[in-house]
């Protein structure tokens, strides 16, 4: 059964675009009820394991900053800066479920979210493909992205589920595989970003409050910079301009370390060169992600 769910993990990001596979190298991923550790229900009691109830894990938060997010996945999955970035692009498809999550984004976090590509760079980062603008154009130009602004998602009528802050920006419609602005075609839709998202680009690791609500700007209006303006997020800003630039080297980026991902906790170290899948080793020592 976890085989299936990563060959499902797998087909959704080969049919969600049309330059690269994303073959299934690895077999061998142990069930939830055969890995001799704690299960959990959705009250957190200890229960027996099976299908519905794995192994407790703690999922990032959406709330943390550019520290934290690094941290999280170089701890869980020893990912360096370059491979998390990378993977936020993930972000490109899918939509938030405000029933599951307390999240509001049924249009999801960019403006075609049934494309795996770049777009989710491309809403984070500013300057322009048609403008000739690149990934060394002046840091004022790459600043100067769609503009976020924060809201505040009222879950009280589905308690237990919290109560939420996000980010929301028009949705755009136009060519340049829909991600470029294009003002005349502005729509009633929002797409969203979380604060983990947000964070790839500006440090709010000084400006979050408890309730995840941030007191500065993605950007000011009309103007470049001013003092209520967050941050950069020194670590990881030039790496997002680069993915928005080169589609070809952040898809590439990203099906090494989702592959990488899908296998983590297993050994690989025999090599699958030709005939695969091969079948995984088992790490005794290592957390078993699926």
């Amino acid at each position: 059964r976890a085989d299936i769910w990563a060959l499902a993990a797998l087909l959704g990001a080969e049919l969600s675009q049309t330059t690269t596979t994303f073959p299934m190298m690895w077999y061998g991923r142990k069930d939830c009820e055969v890995t001799n550790e704690i299960c959990m229900n959705k009250d957190d009691e200890i229960v027996p394991c099976d299908y519905e109830n794995g192994p407790h894990r703690d999922l990032p938060s959406a709330f943390l900053n550019t520290t934290g997010l690094l941290h999280y996945f170089s701890s869980e999955f020893k990912f360096g800066v370059s491979e998390t970035v990378a993977l936020m692009g993930a972000h490109s498809i899918g939509t938030l479920s405000r029933q599951n999550s307390g999240f509001n984004g049924p249009d999801g976090w960019v403006n075609n979210n049934q494309l795996l590509d770049n777009g989710y760079y491309d809403m984070l980062i500013g300057g322009s493909h048609r403008l000739g603008h690149n990934a060394n154009s002046p840091f004022e130009i790459l600043f100067h992205a769609p503009q976020w602004t924060q809201e505040f998602i009222n879950n009280k009528k589905r308690r237990p589920i919290p109560d939420r802050i996000q980010w929301f920006h028009t949705k755009v419609g136009g060519d340049d595989n829909g991600n470029e602005l294009n003002q005349d075609n502005r729509t009633d839709a929002r797409i969203v970003m979380l604060n983990s998202d947000i964070a790839l680009v500006r440090d709010l690791s000084n400006h979050t409050g408890v309730d995840g609500s941030i007191n500065c700007t993605f950007r000011c209006k009309g103007c470049e910079f001013a003092p209520t303006t967050c941050p950069y997020a020194e670590m990881t800003f030039d790496l997002m301009a680069q993915y928005k630039f080169d589609s070809e080297l952040w898809l590439n980026d990203f099906k090494e370390v989702y592959l990488k991902m899908l296998i983590h906790g297993y050994d690989t170290s025999a090599g699958c060169e030709v005939d695969f899948p091969c079948l995984a080793g088992d790490l005794e020592t290592s957390r078993k992600m699926l």
